[in-house]
């Protein structure tokens, strides 16, 4: 079993952790709706990139959502820790 500075030093990287990708997703959600409305003025050269630079976005934004739901659980298990030791 860890130690409470060791656990709360975790929470704390953990929400630092948290923090950043919640900034992350939310530029490139952004980056996303920005490009996906623009796609219609664009040649049709331009829109295949775009198009494409969107869908690699895609891919990183759910990979960047998915680390930041295991990032909440593991905060959530680390709280749930912390209340234990404080309670003893």
């Amino acid at each position: 079993m860890s130690d409470r500075p060791s656990i709360e030093k975790e929470i704390s990287d953990t929400k630092k952790t948290i923090s950043q990708l919640e900034k992350d997703i939310k530029q490139l959600r952004d980056w996303i709706s920005g490009n996906e409305r623009s796609l219609g003025g664009m040649s049709e050269t331009l829109r295949r990139i775009t198009e494409e630079g969107i869908t690699r976005a895609r891919a990183d934004l759910a990979q960047r959502e998915n680390e930041m739901q295991r990032q909440r659980g593991s905060l959530a298990e680390n709280e749930k820790l912390l209340g234990l030791l404080t309670e003893q």
